[in-house]
């Protein structure tokens, strides 16, 4: 099975912006959805979100929500499961997992949702920003997926040895000696992500594979030297 991951969509950015939230969308249905589609053609498919799918913890636009159920719904329909990861930003109050807007939006759709403990297959554990935290799960599977921030936050014991990938640090940032991936957004966000690429993830054969997103609202710094010399697209 080919593993298709993407995080921090923070969908309702820049206070629910509808050019922002069309960029978004662009990506949804003109890369995202289509490589979904090309990659099922020679295997099945799962896509996994890594958490923060919303911005907000509470002001949500109903038109906004609205859109991503849709493009949700529409993810999962081009593939064999698509599992949501909770990340912080996903709950009400920082300091509960008691309610969730991922499963008060999205509780009837067909998406595994992970918020309150951890879910696991044969090689592969979810494991939710809260229960992350508490740090007193254990799991034998190979690869795992969170959403926390992976250069400062404490490892539990059970993980050390795992290829770890996670959310909640929207610039990338990898140590791929000992396998852990901090993805980053799958676009950028602000200014400070100027001249970077974001992008998703393929995982495949134990295989991480970066793609960048060629669709979304870029930013640019440019100097006066390079100014005139520079095309942007």
């Amino acid at each position: 099975m080919i593993n298709v991951i993407f995080t921090d969509t923070h969908f309702g950015w820049k206070n629910n912006s509808m050019t922002w939230l069309n960029s978004q969308m662009d990506f949804i249905y003109k890369q995202f959805i289509p490589e979904i589609k090309r990659l099922s053609n020679h295997d099945s498919v799962r896509v996994i979100h890594c958490g923060d799918v919303f911005d907000s913890r509470s002001t949500i636009s109903t038109y906004v929500a609205t859109k991503v159920v849709q493009a949700f719904n529409d993810i999962r329909s081009v593939c064999e499961e698509f599992i949501i990861v909770c990340g912080n930003h996903d709950f009400y109050s920082p300091n509960s997992d008691e309610v969730n807007t991922v499963s008060l939006f999205m509780n009837n759709l067909d998406i595994k949702i992970v918020d309150k403990q951890i879910y696991e297959t044969t090689t592969h554990a979810f494991v939710p920003w809260y229960v992350w935290h508490e740090g007193t799960f254990e799991t034998d599977a190979t690869y795992v997926f969170t959403h926390t921030d992976l250069l400062h936050d404490d490892i539990p014991e059970s993980c050390l040895n795992k290829m770890i990938m996670s959310g909640h640090i929207h610039t990338p940032w990898y140590d791929e000696k000992r396998s852990r991936y901090n993805l980053g957004s799958c676009y950028s966000l602000n200014f400070a992500d100027a001249n970077q690429q974001r992008g998703y993830y393929i995982l495949k054969d134990g295989q991480l594979a970066f793609e960048p997103n060629k669709v979304s609202i870029k930013f640019h710094r440019l100097y006066n030297e390079n100014i005139l010399e520079t095309d942007v697209y």
